[in-house]
């Protein structure tokens, strides 16, 4: 018969899929800019201003200069009355 290993001691055992993931996360936290550095975008000010002006309930921006796409996002809900 095997022998049966409670959870909270398995979830005390090393594992190498723990300490990889664990390892994995901590350099992507090292190596990631911090979010608070980044300064504003100015079309970011200027979509929350025009959401909050007309109340809307989400939109979908695009910015093409000279044939390229230079900046996208979107905001607020995906179906009006949802969020």
């Amino acid at each position: 018969m095997a022998k049966q290993i409670s959870r909270s001691a398995w979830l005390r055992k090393p594992s190498l899929k723990r300490l990889s993931t664990g390892l994995a996360l901590l350099a992507l936290g090292l190596i990631a800019p911090p979010i608070a550095a980044q300064s504003p975008n100015p079309y970011d000010t200027i979509i929350n201003a025009i959401m909050a002006r007309y109340h809307l309930p989400g939109i979908a921006v695009g910015v093409i200069e000279h044939g390229k796409v230079v900046y996208t996002a979107t905001r607020g809900e995906t179906v009006a009355g949802s969020g």
